[in-house]
């Protein structure tokens, strides 16, 4: 997995789409609206997001925030797998949501979830 991702870290359509997410991100809400429509009808077989853990105690509306968790709704948006990172009090929190018609056997569909704290384990260790 880990070797599949550093691939597409240097792959130019991981370029081009972060010049897309720029100009999207200055581009009015109309237009948003627009690009997201349109991807979403290309059924975009993954998405991830990585926002890093905030490290100190942060207050939203005088509550301080223990716990970050995000998720996203496959059913609207027609993603095979969606991984999300972010994170509250230096915890980071790797959230994975995926739709098991994306995988070849039920058996793999469940062992997924370890799968992943297998990678990320061994990349901890590796970082050590």
């Amino acid at each position: 997995m880990e070797k599949t991702l550093k691939d597409l870290s240097n792959s130019a359509a991981t370029i081009g789409t972060l010049g897309l997410w720029r100009l999207y991100a200055y581009s009015p809400i109309i237009m948003r609206r627009y690009f997201c429509s349109a991807m979403i009808s290309f059924r975009a077989s993954y998405s991830s997001s990585n926002f890093p853990a905030i490290t100190s105690q942060h207050f939203f509306d005088g509550l301080e925030l223990a716990q970050f968790v995000a998720f996203v709704d496959l059913a609207m948006y027609k993603t095979g797998i969606t991984i999300m990172t972010a994170g509250a009090n230096n915890k980071q929190v790797f959230c994975v949501s995926t739709d098991k018609s994306i995988f070849g056997s039920e058996e793999i569909a469940n062992n997924f979830g370890s799968l992943i704290l297998e990678e990320l384990q061994d990349l901890a260790r590796e970082m050590v």
